[in-house]
């Protein structure tokens, strides 16, 4: 089997056991998540790149958590991400929870900074269909091709309480790996182009909100530590 080909991942609600299963036949792959809470949403579909290991022949074990999303002024958001090396089940494991935070919150794309830890790997939703869930894992992503400029409104689960008008570019190229640490390059325009350009800055301790003026800036600080000393009341 070419463990280069993306895999794709279906999810079935069950309630007798709470750990997911792995099971992988051919090129499928195919991931069960035994959840005794049927409140819990759970996404139909995953895609991933290339993940190969298992515990045995057939059956591989994992778990699956909601991390915490740390917040502005976290210091943690201001570190340049160290790049991977290592692609093993811990990986798997991290994109998995990543994946699982991200919709939980809800979002569309997600650092690892932004759970606490300082590593070069995004997840992103690249569902085509409005309510599918579809994620793309990108190890050690960098952009190296770019072209023309586009303003939208972003957010970022990073930073509460705030959206506003960025300039980006309008179409992006950006060189990755998958799960199997395999070199790919995808090319973006549009929205997709600014999700991938707003996590990549995630990477390099850049939030959305160093694009924005000094003023904008300078009300948003004063707005979180009002919040910050309201909390502690």
């Amino acid at each position: 089997m070419d463990t280069s080909l993306p895999i794709d991942v279906r999810c079935f609600h069950m309630k007798m056991l709470n750990q997911p299963v792995l099971w992988r036949k051919s090129d499928l792959c195919v991931i069960v998540y035994f959840k005794e809470d049927k409140k819990k949403k759970l996404p139909p579909s995953l895609l991933v790149g290339g993940f190969h290991t298992r515990l045995n022949k057939n059956i591989i074990f994992l778990s699956m958590a909601i991390r915490t999303i740390l917040e502005f002024p976290d210091p943690v958001l201001r570190q340049q991400a160290q790049a991977i090396t290592v692609f093993d089940e811990g990986l798997m494991e991290l994109v998995k929870d990543m994946t699982e935070t991200m919709y939980d919150a809800p979002g569309i794309g997600l650092a690892a900074p932004q759970i606490g830890e300082s590593i070069q790997l995004i997840v992103v939703d690249v569902a085509k269909i409005e309510k599918e869930q579809k994620v793309l894992a990108m190890i050690n992503p960098r952009l190296i091709g770019y072209e023309g400029t586009q303003v939208d409104e972003e957010g970022c689960l990073s930073v509460i309480e705030l959206t506003a008008n960025v300039k980006r570019y309008k179409k992006v190229t950006v060189s990755y790996q998958n799960l199997s640490g395999d070199p790919r390059e995808l090319t973006a325009e549009d929205r997709f182009a600014v999700v991938l350009q707003h996590e990549i800055d995630h990477l390099h301790g850049i939030l959305f909100l160093d694009h924005l003026s000094a003023l904008k800036r300078t009300l948003y600080k004063k707005k979180v530590q009002k919040m910050l000393a309201e909390k502690k009341k």
